[in-house]
């Protein structure tokens, strides 16, 4: 994405903060899909946030492994 613009002084994502919001993104997919309530998965975003936004030392995020759960729970393409 290097054609959009950058702050000053703002540092690139990180490889793990990649991660982190490919498995949010996925979570968010994996709750419509699953039929999950709209106010649950708000708060379990919430909680991811502030933890990370706070660095809180014993933080642990709610929607970590979801992209994988989000693959698992898609149907398999023939042939696979």
């Amino acid at each position: 994405m290097s054609g959009l613009p950058r702050r000053k002084g703002v540092s690139r994502v990180t490889e793990k903060e990649v991660k982190i919001m490919l498995d949010m993104a996925a979570f968010i997919s994996y709750s419509i899909l699953s039929d999950q309530p709209f106010t649950w998965a708000l708060l379990q975003l919430s909680h991811d946030c502030n933890g990370l936004l706070y660095s809180e030392p014993c933080f642990l995020p709610r929607t970590t492994d979801y992209l994988e759960k989000l693959a698992a729970f898609l149907p398999k393409k023939d042939g696979d």
